[in-house]
């Protein structure tokens, strides 16, 4: 009898594990998937912002929340700011710093993008975030950050 109740916790624990490893894999793929699909947007809307640091010239890139928040008074400044830099010259060690996929929900999937960005006049860290609406299946960039370096 002892052993029997053994038997099946391990059996239990056996296909909680299996369930497991089947959710890592899901996540790493679509990740994956993710990155390839969407870094080329990401190397798009920096290069293009950064040729004149004008808003309008990748508004259509940008969810409605960011534009907001660039065209508020702070992210006017912080606009402002980012036109010391220059161009963007160079994009590397393109990586894909996080991943959340809400699969069957209205809230899409969000992934961060993260680069070494060398500009005309300095190098920094940039960091985009795209959204992927779930229903439209619209991708648009919903966050962008600079930290030089």
């Amino acid at each position: 009898m002892f052993m029997k109740i053994i038997k099946n916790i391990f059996i239990g624990l056996g296909a909680v594990f299996f369930v497991l490893i089947l959710v890592a894999v899901f996540t790493a793929s679509s990740s994956l998937e993710f990155k390839s699909k969407h870094e080329k947007l990401v190397k798009k809307f920096s290069t293009e912002f950064s040729q004149t640091w004008d808003v309008d010239s990748v508004s259509l890139l940008m969810t409605n929340d960011l534009l907001s928040q660039v065209n508020s008074p702070n992210g006017v400044q912080a606009t402002k700011q980012f036109h010391a830099l220059g161009r963007l010259v160079e994009i590397s060690d393109l990586e894909l710093a996080n991943y959340s996929s809400n699969i069957g929900t209205q809230n899409g999937s969000t992934g961060v993008f993260r680069f070494k960005g060398v500009f005309e006049n300095a190098t920094a860290l940039v960091t985009v975030t795209i959204y992927v609406s779930e229903g439209e299946g619209e991708v648009k960039v919903s966050g962008f950050n600079i930290n030089t370096i």
